[in-house]
């Protein structure tokens, strides 16, 4: 019953507002070769489809850390309307070490579910493009995606904005659902960082 009862909360919540598509995940072309080292640090999310945990929030961030054997450590931070700092860890792990873009994580949410996240494009130094889905029901009834448009600056320009749609589109990823993050007024606030053991 206690299974039933999370599975009807996590579908409840999705339908309300995140992409779902019917049947399992879609399997998209990665970045090839990711080096790892140059991907991690600071990002500022630029656009992303609903995540209820990031929710409400603006001035949103994150940051890769590596904690060696194919570990990663992410923190998102935000701001919410009152302008008190909200923070999210999460676990990542490299399936593979051949390929290092496809990895597996789990928030630290409840309940918490592993799913796919993996890096679609990232030229390291302006853009990166991360995307997670995990499938619904034990026959693979529908699946959610989500995505997230990360810059190493607060804003990108409309014509790379454009560049990395078009790119999705021949991966076969809807990005219609996109909204952009507010960036502004983000002044200091106390941070609640998180740093998961893993």
């Amino acid at each position: 019953m206690k299974n039933e009862v999370i599975v009807l909360m996590l579908i409840c919540g999705l339908c309300k507002s995140q992409y779902l598509a019917p049947g399992n995940c879609p399997r998209p072309e990665v970045v090839k070769n990711l080096d790892l080292n140059k991907f991690l640090g600071k990002w500022y999310e630029v656009q992303k489809t609903y995540t209820f945990f990031e929710r409400n929030l603006r001035c949103v961030n994150a940051e890769y850390d590596n904690v060696g054997n194919g570990k990663i450590i992410l923190t998102r931070i935000g701001m919410d309307k009152d302008g008190v700092s909200k923070s999210i860890g999460g676990r990542a792990i490299v399936a593979k070490l051949s390929e290092p873009a496809k990895m597996v994580i789990e928030f630290e949410t409840s309940p918490s579910i592993p799913v796919n996240y993996w890096i679609l494009d990232t030229d390291y130094n302006r853009y990166a493009v991360v995307w997670s889905c995990f499938n619904m029901g034990p026959f693979g009834f529908f699946h959610s995606e989500k995505l997230w448009i990360l810059s190493r600056e607060k804003y990108l320009t409309v014509d790379l904005l454009g560049a990395i749609y078009k790119n999705l589109s021949k991966k076969g990823i809807d990005w219609s659902s996109l909204r952009n993050i507010n960036q502004l007024d983000c002044g200091i606030s106390k941070e609640n960082d998180v740093a998961p053991n893993i």
